[in-house]
């Protein structure tokens, strides 16, 4: 079972990366014709995925992103280790709205998990497939669109604290004033593990 879902996702996964590429070169060469990006292809690649697909949902993806973002603007800073860290810094206004949309992610979850079983339920009674299939659908583009926001939380998270918590971390006078980079971050907060 573990074996035939793992190369489900692969398949998706190429599938979605075999769409993604070829708008993305497209993309590049109007870009390099131009020097600007043409924004019905960046549209249609965004519609798959903001970077270079590396899971088989866009959602996967689009959380994926935030950690990429983070990394690539903070000096390589990984946000799986500053993440708790940060949470304790952040005022609790900003710990609501980061609750109110995974709430929001989690919510779209049951309902897709409420469609597959009413899809399940079809095989004794039919229209409950069909409800099972509105259901599951509703749920997803719930699921895309709270996955979205979630993501931009996290991300403005970081955005708007990140020099707290490097000033947390590191007092100013241990870095002579200068502002502590990622790489460093990183090695300061995960110690000797």
């Amino acid at each position: 079972m573990a074996d035939t879902l793992h190369r489900l996702s692969e398949a998706l996964t190429r599938r979605r990366l075999t769409k993604w590429t070829p708008i993305d070169a497209q993309n590049r060469e109007h870009r390099r014709l131009t020097g600007m990006e043409d924004p019905v292809l960046v549209r249609q690649r965004r519609r798959i995925a903001l970077s270079e697909p590396r899971h088989p949902t866009w959602m996967a993806d689009r959380l994926e992103a935030v950690t990429e973002t983070v990394k690539d603007e903070y000096q390589q800073l990984d946000l799986s280790i500053a993440w708790p860290r940060l949470w304790l810094l952040i005022p609790n206004a900003v710990r609501d709205e980061v609750r109110a949309g995974r709430s929001a992610v989690d919510q779209a979850t049951v309902l897709a998990a409420w469609g597959l079983l009413y899809a399940a339920l079809g095989v004794l009674w039919w229209p409950a497939l069909l409800i099972g299939a509105v259901v599951a659908f509703t749920a997803w583009r719930q699921a895309r669109a709270r996955v979205s926001v979630y993501a931009d939380l996290i991300e403005s998270v970081v955005d708007l604290h990140y020099t707290s918590l490097a000033a947390a971390i590191v007092p100013d006078n241990e870095e002579n004033g200068q502002q502590l980079r990622g790489e460093r971050l990183n090695r300061r907060l995960v110690k000797s593990r």
